[in-house]
Parts: C-alpha cells; sequence; structure tokens
C-alpha cells in the first residue's frame, strides 16, 4: 500500500490549497487519505494526501505513506499529505476513514487551511500583514496622513499627523517644534502657557487717542498684539494736564467754577470764580477795575463804594440857564446829581456878561444907571448908560457935554461949548 505523504508548511506561490475530506488510500483501508483535493501544504498539483496517521491502525501509518505521491512542502504530483492549507485551493477536512484510534488502520491526518480567492482585492491596513498579497507588507503608510496629538507634547509642539510604523502600527508624528513666543493665540514655545512673555510686545507705542491715554505700551490682548494705554481716562484735575482725555488740559476740572473771594482785592473785583492757571487751581475775578460810578458798587474796587473823592465836586452842566447851568457833582443815595453853583432866583442881574439872574438874558440889567454910576462915581454929566458884553459904556452925555476920550470912568468929561478945544463937538478947535 502506498504511505501517506505530510504537506510542508511552506506553499507554493502558484499553488491551489485544500485536500477533500472523505477519500482514503485504496490501496490500504487502514490509511485515512487525505482525500482527493488539490495539493495542500507545497503540493503543486497533486492530491492531498493523508494526515497524521492512526493510533492503532494498518502498518502504513504516521506521517504519510512512503511510497505516496509527493509529499511534503515540494512535492510536485504525488498524494499530499495534510498540513497547512494552500494560498487559493480547497481546504482538506482530514481522512474520514481514520477512526479516534484508527482500528483499522492509522488515522488520516487534517486536510490543508481553506485559502481566500479574494485576497488581492482587500484594503491593505497598518498591520504589519501583507492584505493585499501583492508581496509588500503595509504599503502606501495605511491610516497616515490624519490630524493627532502627539502625547506628552504642549501648545504646538501637539499638532502631529498620523503614519504607519515599521512594526505595523499607527503612530502620531509631531509636525510642529517649539520656537520663540509672539501673541497669537497659540503656545508657541510649547511650555503649556499660552502667549506668555510674547517678544512682540512690551514695547512703547501710540494709542491714537489724546492726552493721557496717548502714551501706551503693545500687550498682547486675545491673541492679538494691541497698545493698550498707560495711563485710563480719569476725571480732570487741575494739574497741567489732560485727565480725561478730551485734547483739552485743565477744563472742566472739578471745582471749576466755583464761587471764591480774591485775595487782597475788593468790590467786585473780590468776587472770583475757581479757575485753572498753570497746572493750579486760583480764584480769579472776571471784573477788572472801572471808574468809579454813583451806583453803590465799588466799581474801582479801591474799598470804598461810591468814592466821593471820585464823583464829587466834578464840573457839569445843570440843565438851567445862564449861571446856574454851572454846577458840581454830587453822588447820594446812588444818584450823581449836578448842584448848580448859582441857585436860581438868588443873584441880581449885573453888567457882566453872565446872565446872573438866570433867565436866559445876558446882562439886562434892572437899573443900569445906578450900577455904573456905583462903578464909576466920578464919571459925571452922562445922561444914559448901557451895558455892553458886560461893561458900563456912556449911551449919551448930558447936554452941552461930550465923551471925548471915550472912558466911561471920568464920564462926560468936555463941555464942548465952553472949550475952545472942542467948539461945540470933540477935537474941534474953534479957531482953526
Amino acid at each position: 500500500m502506498a504511505a501517506g505523504v505530510l504537506v510542508g508548511a511552506a506553499s507554493l506561490a502558484a499553488a491551489c490549497a485544500g485536500g477533500d475530506a472523505t477519500t482514503s488510500d485504496p490501496e490500504d483501508p487502514g490509511v485515512a487519505g487525505g482525500g482527493t483535493g488539490k495539493a495542500g501544504g507545497g503540493g503543486a498539483a497533486g492530491k492531498a494526501g493523508g494526515g497524521a496517521g492512526g493510533s492503532t491502525g494498518g502498518s502504513k501509518g504516521g506521517s504519510g505513506g512512503a511510497a505516496g505521491k509527493a509529499g511534503g512542502a515540494s512535492g510536485a504530483a504525488g498524494k499530499a499529505g495534510g498540513g497547512a492549507g494552500g494560498a487559493s485551493g480547497k481546504a482538506g477536512s482530514g481522512g474520514a476513514s481514520a477512526g479516534a484510534a484508527g482500528a483499522a488502520g492509522k488515522a488520516g491526518g487534517n486536510g490543508g487551511a481553506a485559502g481566500d480567492p479574494n485576497c488581492a482585492m482587500k484594503k491593505e491596513t497598518c498591520n504589519g500583514v501583507d492584505d493585499n498579497c501583492n508581496g509588500v507588507i503595509d504599503e502606501g503608510n495605511p491610516g497616515a496622513g490624519e490630524k493627532c496629538t502627539v502625547p506628552k507634547q504642549l501648545g504646538e509642539c501637539a499638532a502631529g499627523v498620523t503614519s504607519c510604523t515599521k512594526l505595523g502600527a499607527i503612530e502620531c508624528q509631531q509636525t510642529v517644534g517649539p520656537s520663540v513666543e509672539v501673541c497669537d493665540g497659540k503656545d508657541n514655545d510649547c511650555n503649556g502657557v499660552v502667549d506668555d512673555a510674547a517678544s512682540d510686545v512690551g514695547g512703547a507705542c501710540d494709542t491714537g487717542q489724546k492726552g493721557e491715554c496717548k502714551k501706551g505700551t503693545m500687550k498682547c490682548t486675545l491673541g492679538k498684539p494691541t497698545c493698550a494705554p498707560d495711563v485710563q481716562s480719569t476725571a480732570e484735575t487741575c494739574d497741567g494736564k489732560d485727565n480725561d482725555c478730551d485734547g483739552n488740559i485743565d477744563n472742566g476740572f472739578s471745582g471749576a467754577g466755583m464761587a471764591c473771594t480774591v485775595p487782597g482785592a475788593s468790590g467786585p473785583c473780590a468776587q472770583g470764580q475757581t479757575t485753572c492757571m498753570g497746572g493750579g487751581a486760583d480764584c480769579v475775578s472776571p471784573d477788572k477795575p472801572v471808574p468809579e460810578s454813583c451806583d453803590g458798587v465799588d466799581n474801582d474796587c479801591n474799598g470804598t463804594i461810591d468814592d466821593s473823592t471820585a464823583l464829587d465836586g466834578k464840573s457839569c452842566d445843570t440843565g438851567l440857564k445862564g449861571q446856574c447851568a454851572f454846577g458840581t457833582t454830587q453822588c447820594a443815595d446812588k444818584k450823581l446829581t449836578c448842584i448848580p453853583k448859582v441857585q436860581p432866583n438868588t443873584d441880581v442881574e449885573v453888567c457882566d456878561g453872565k446872565d446872573n439872574d438866570c433867565d436866559g438874558v445876558v446882562d439886562n440889567v434892572t437899573n443900569i444907571k445906578l450900577e455904573c454910576n456905583q462903578k464909576f462915581p466920578s464919571g459925571g454929566n452922562v445922561g444914559t448908560w448901557q451895558c455892553t458884553a458886560g461893561f458900563c459904556e456912556i449911551a449919551a452925555c448930558t447936554s452941552n457935554f461930550k465923551d471925548c476920550d471915550g472912558t466911561p470912568s471920568n464920564g462926560c468929561e468936555v463941555n464942548v461949548t465952553g472949550d475952545v478945544s472942542t467948539c461945540g463937538s470933540c477935537g474941534n478947535l474953534c479957531n482953526a
């Protein structure tokens, strides 16, 4: 009887696998054949031989018939023994005739493992196996290129992408290394703190605002470098600065415009308002000294209300006639009055070129003769006196007398009828 042949583990590349589970060796019923299937293990075209052999059966037991056809890894055409299944053949299921104790012969071996006819169509995965049976393990870096987090790394350094290693495992490989920290909302230096000690902030800058808010420092705010003012807007104070950042220095500071008393000043000049002057608060009066008026106010701010020295005794026009029109000022009860130097109906008209009695007519003397005779007591022989431009003049002499010298003080001094030098008129010589 032909002995069963045990097929080796390594299979040939082009072989088909598997044996038929029901067929035994025809020459020896005691040996359970591996069937008539195609070469298991490494049989190229032969039928699968017997398996491991029965325990007490026929004489041809054990690891396969001695005369069997092609056993082992390289049997060419003989009956193949059991073993690893071929790459693409049917799976042998073992000798059917062999019992557990092999009463009639030696037990046949197990058939070859089942092959996969769709192997080439499988997708390659990262597992250290040639899934698609093309001879290349984990080709094309399967599972690579996906974003992932690198273990034990912080910040930007934790960013990575997947890659298939030679060990057939997916690994997260780091894509970004540590760099100088900048203000961008990221942990560039990978110390676990975002935007700490960023290199692009901290310098002086111009905020674009006004006053005290103009100067600033670059700071990192929400991942963006911003110019933050060193001083925030506050209520305006009198210090020579624009505290409220409105572009105006010391305007509208607290206390501005409040009533105050100007030190050392009098009258209206003492009434002031709190004003900021040169960075310091001062009481300044909006009023300046003006000429004194009769109004109950110390206009010239000298400490005296309606100062008489400034108001009284000044020449004024009373509005009356003649000499009564001339007056002097007097302030009383907040009213400036012009007091006439000559009161009406107090003076008698005299020949002096003035309207003494304030009737509006100059030198309308009531008794001019009496006045002129009193002025010129030596002026005799005057028949009529008249007042001309404030002076007594001889208007007419008594009979036979003439005023040949034109001097009223001696009256009508020439008797033209008894003086040969006049001969009837002044300057007319009688014997001429």
